[in-house]
Parts: structure tokens; C-alpha cells; sequence
């Protein structure tokens, strides 16, 4: 059964003028039909994606706790999982530890950052850096020209007495003082 009547549509995906032989037609060609549902699809996508972010964004739900796991105080603080287990096991991180469970208070982490002004951390930086410089250390050239000594014996010798050595652009360095 075919219907005999016409109506004018505009389409609703390009906007021409076409005419329709039903009353439910939205669209001059199968093209223009095409098109749209892929674009109400990747909407409908686009939304369900955005809604999921939204409800388990881990930034969002770190911020209304109280304790937080290792994981999320990694994630809270932007670095990696081992380091905070790491500060945990060095006794940097104050932990409570329920069962099996390791918790975090926020106050703890919090209350970390708060004795160190950034002035002080900054200060305690540059006293360290300027506290050893290049010519408290020797060259493995320099001792063989001082002592007239082989390379084995430079390495003997370091390892026994656990002399401080420094890496710089590829040269080791070893301390005077030791």
C-alpha cells in the first residue's frame, strides 16, 4: 500500500527543501538519515562518558574523605604509588593500619607541609648545594697522578672505607676529606 500524498519538509540534517510521501519523513535522503544517528549516537556516547568521569574522578572523591589509601594519597599527591610506601616505611607518613587495611589521615599529609615554609625548604637546598663544591673532590686521574696508584686499587680502596663518591657528566668524583 503506497500513500499518494506530498508534503514539503526542510530536512533536519542539511536544510534543503524535499518532499515527504509519509508524515513521520525527517530527512530528504537515507544519507542525511545516516549522518544523523551516528551524530545523536556520538552524542548519547559523549554524555554517558562525561557522566562516568564525573562520578568516579578520583581527585573528587580523595578531596571528601578523611583517610585515604596509599593509592589514593599517591594520586592526591601526584606521585607514585612506591614512593608513598616507601615515606611509610621510613616513618615520613604517619599510617593507621585497620586489619589489613593501610589508611592515611589527610590532616597527617597536611600537617607535613605545613612546618615547611617554602623559604625554608629552598634555603636548606642551596646550603647543601653550595656546602660541597667540585674542588672538595678528586679525579680518578688526579689520585693516580697524586699517589701513582692503578685504577683496582682506587676501587679497593673506595669500597673498604665507603668514601663518598659523586657522579657528574659521566666522571666520577671521590671526596678529599675521606
Amino acid at each position: 500500500m503506497s500513500s499518494n500524498i506530498k508534503i514539503e519538509r526542510i530536512c533536519e540534517w542539511c536544510g534543503n527543501r524535499f518532499m515527504a510521501q509519509t508524515t513521520v519523513t525527517r530527512f530528504c535522503s537515507k544519507r542525511c538519515a545516516e549522518h544523523s544517528y551516528k551524530e545523536r549516537m556520538r552524542q548519547k556516547k559523549m554524555a554517558l562518558s562525561n557522566q562516568e568521569t564525573s562520578q568516579c574522578n578520583p581527585d573528587r572523591r580523595a578531596r571528601d574523605k578523611d583517610f585515604l589509601t596509599p593509592t589514593e594519597t599517591a594520586q592526591y599527591l601526584g606521585v607514585c604509588r612506591t614512593y608513598i610506601y616507601d615515606s611509610i616505611n621510613r616513618g615520613k607518613i604517619k599510617v593507621t593500619r585497620i586489619g589489613r587495611k593501610t589508611l592515611i589521615s589527610k590532616a597527617d599529609i597536611q600537617a607535613m607541609f605545613d612546618f615547611l615554609t617554602p623559604k625554608e625548604t629552598e634555603a636548606s637546598e642551596s646550603t647543601e648545594r653550595k656546602s660541597k663544591s667540585i674542588s672538595d673532590f678528586y679525579t680518578r686521574a688526579e689520585i693516580r697522578e697524586k699517589y701513582g696508584v692503578k685504577d683496582s686499587w682506587i676501587y679497593k680502596v673506595v669500597a673498604e672505607n665507603n668514601v663518598p663518591k659523586t657522579i657528574l657528566r659521566g666522571k666520577a668524583y671521590f671526596s678529599k676529606s675521606h
